[in-house]
C-alpha cells in the first residue's frame, strides 16, 4: 500500500462542455478497487487509497474508464501523498508575494533538458517558469490572467499534456487529506 492517500488530477474537466459530476470523477477509482475515494473542488481533484504501487498504470486505467463512461477523454495525473506534499513545499522562485500567483502544471513524465530550457525561455517580465521533475512551476506577477503567454504555450513547449493547479489548491489538498 502506498503511504497515505494518493491524488488524481484530471485535465480539462468541468470547463465548457466537458462536464463531470463528483460521482463521475470518483467512479473510475472505485471501480478499480480504490477506497476512501473523495473529491476536492470541481476542477477534477480526487483523493483515494489504494494498495496498488504503480500509480501511473492506475491513472491510465482510470482514464480509459472515464472516457468510456463520459464520452470524452481527460488525462489523469496521479501523485502519491509524498509526491504531492513535496510539490506543495517547492518555492522555486522564493516566497510568493501578495498579489502574485504560483501555479503548478502536472505532467506524466519529466521533460528532457532541452525542453526544460525552452520552458525557462518562456519567462518574461511578468512571469517565470521552471520545471522540476514532472511539475512545471509558473509564477505570475499578479493573478493568472496577467500572464502574457498564449493559453497553450506551455503544453506546446512541454510537448505533452499537463494540468494546472494553483499552489493554494495544492496546499489545501495536502492540508485536507494528509
Amino acid at each position: 500500500m502506498t503511504q497515505g492517500p494518493s491524488f488524481a488530477l484530471f485535465r480539462a474537466v468541468n470547463v465548457g462542455k466537458r462536464q463531470a459530476s463528483k460521482d463521475q470523477l470518483r467512479h473510475p477509482f472505485e471501480a478499480l478497487g480504490c477506497t476512501d475515494v473523495s473529491t476536492y473542488i470541481a476542477s477534477g481533484n480526487v483523493a483515494f487509497t489504494t494498495e496498488r504501487t504503480d500509480l501511473d498504470a492506475l491513472g491510465l486505467e482510470a482514464e480509459a474508464l472515464f472516457a468510456a463512461e463520459l464520452g470524452f477523454e481527460s488525462e489523469i495525473f496521479v501523485r502519491s501523498a509524498v509526491e504531492l506534499s513535496a510539490v506543495g513545499r517547492q518555492l522555486p522562485f522564493g516566497a510568493v508575494s501578495a498579489g502574485h500567483t504560483l501555479h503548478v502544471g502536472f505532467m506524466a513524465t519529466p521533460p528532457s533538458a532541452a525542453v526544460n530550457a525552452e520552458v525557462v525561455a518562456l519567462s518574461n517580465d511578468v512571469e517565470n517558469l521552471v520545471v522540476i521533475g514532472r511539475e512545471l512551476y509558473w509564477h505570475v506577477q499578479g493573478n493568472f490572467m496577467a500572464s502574457v503567454l498564449k493559453p497553450n504555450a506551455t503544453t506546446k513547449t512541454l510537448q505533452q499534456p499537463n494540468t494546472m493547479r494553483n499552489m493554494n489548491t495544492v496546499h489545501k489538498m495536502v492540508a485536507k487529506f494528509l
